[in-house]
């Protein structure tokens, strides 16, 4: 009987020891698996926050685009107003010339 008991309380140990065993081998895949989720949760924002920053960037550029078309377009506008100017100028002075010519002869 006491042969008995010592199996059965070895058994018990043992089986304490095999529970413990896989206890700890499940919290580990457990803290793996929950490290693995946070790693690829990461991961996913990190693509988020890129494709955002990607299209931010986008948006900017095409604003920067527009506005500097209509830069040069403002220039262009400048440079033909002047030019008109110059030669509106030009046209007054040959005008007056050709009175003063004129009045000179007289």
């Amino acid at each position: 009987m006491d042969g008995v008991k010592n199996d059965m309380a070895r058994a018990k140990c043992d089986w304490d020891r095999e529970k413990k065993k896989l206890n700890a081998e499940h919290q580990n895949e457990l803290n793996m698996l929950r490290g693995q989720m946070e790693d690829d949760a990461q991961e996913e924002m990190r693509l988020a926050k890129e494709k955002a920053d990607k299209q931010f960037k986008k948006r900017l550029q095409d604003k920067e685009n527009l506005w500097q078309a209509k830069f040069e377009e403002i220039e262009q506008e400048i440079a033909d107003l002047n030019e008109a100017h110059r030669v509106e100028i030009k046209n007054e002075k040959e005008r007056w010339e050709a009175r003063l010519g004129g009045q000179m002869r007289s």
